[in-house]
């Protein structure tokens, strides 16, 4: 094995097992190792072999992490209803609908006259109808492409039922697990 691409490279340690698989085996892998290239060469009476290996480096970072998630809720007919879900990272946060009556229907949540979603990405449904009953997915995605999913469901009834609504209001929830 030898390191083609850079003559010197500090804290590069590299060794092999020479039981007939030649493996490359690093101790720790760090971001200054991105992009060398290793050369492996076999001799065996009449064959001459030999291959490059490339490192690829990448920075893995944690899952997002939501600080506020979405709660259960059940509100009357024309109420206004709001599923929380906050980040303290600049990341990117979808919301999305499944109803009820069409389970196997998801439609991503757009700011409409039904729909707004607030600055610090709280969805608010504004005038409730029978046809908002469903789930509401938060979905936070980072740098990675990781994301992190929250569920709130929703359940709209007659104000005449002897339905107890219930809404959890922000400052009674509790934090996301950490």
């Amino acid at each position: 094995w030898s390191l083609v691409n850079r003559s010197e490279v500090d804290n590069v340690k590299f060794d092999y097992d020479d039981t007939n698989q030649y493996r490359l085996k690093f101790d720790r892998i760090k971001e200054f190792h991105h992009n060398l290239i290793f050369k492996c060469c076999y001799e065996n009476k009449d064959i001459k072999n030999q291959g490059f290996i490339k490192l690829n480096v990448e920075r893995i970072e944690p899952p997002p992490i939501v600080s506020y998630v979405p709660n259960n809720q059940t509100v009357p007919i024309g109420a206004e209803a709001t599923f929380s879900c906050q980040s303290e990272d600049d990341i990117n946060i979808q919301w999305w609908f499944t109803p009820y009556y069409r389970p196997y229907k998801t439609m991503k949540i757009i700011n409409n006259q039904k729909y707004r979603i607030e600055k610090n990405h709280d969805l608010i449904i504004q005038s409730a109808e029978k046809s908002d009953v469903g789930i509401y997915k938060c979905i936070s995605i980072n740098k990675n492409n990781d994301e992190t999913t929250w569920i709130g469901h929703l359940h709209v009834d007659d104000t005449r039922s002897n339905v107890k609504f219930h809404r959890v209001e922000r400052k009674d929830l509790p934090p996301a697990p950490s």
